[in-house]
């Protein structure tokens, strides 16, 4: 799950640096599509944000509608999120 505030690093482990994100989609990601570093989700006072962190990557989308690098986009619950080819759906739990 995403931190509940701060920086969420979304991506794939890297074997060669031992680098792994905080959420690693390398499982999900077989054709390797997924940047090491490809996005990231901020947690600031109850919002949230994605932002692409390598204008490399093969695409980020929400809703599919592409973002552009390092330029931060609102996410919300329901939102699709699609990272090259994986496509997950963010689910916002309430916090007690």
């Amino acid at each position: 799950g995403l931190k509940p505030s701060g920086d969420t690093t979304l991506g794939r482990h890297d074997p060669v640096t031992g680098v792994t994100p905080d959420i690693d989609l390398t499982a999900l990601d077989p054709d390797r599509t997924i940047s090491r570093r490809h996005a990231t989700v901020r947690s600031q006072d109850g919002s949230l944000t994605v932002t692409e962190s390598n204008a490399s990557t093969n695409g980020t989308f929400v809703n599919a509608v592409k973002l552009e690098p390092f330029q931060p986009c609102p996410l919300a619950h329901g939102d699709m999120l699609q990272l090259a080819l994986v496509t997950l759906r963010v689910y916002v739990l309430a916090g007690g």
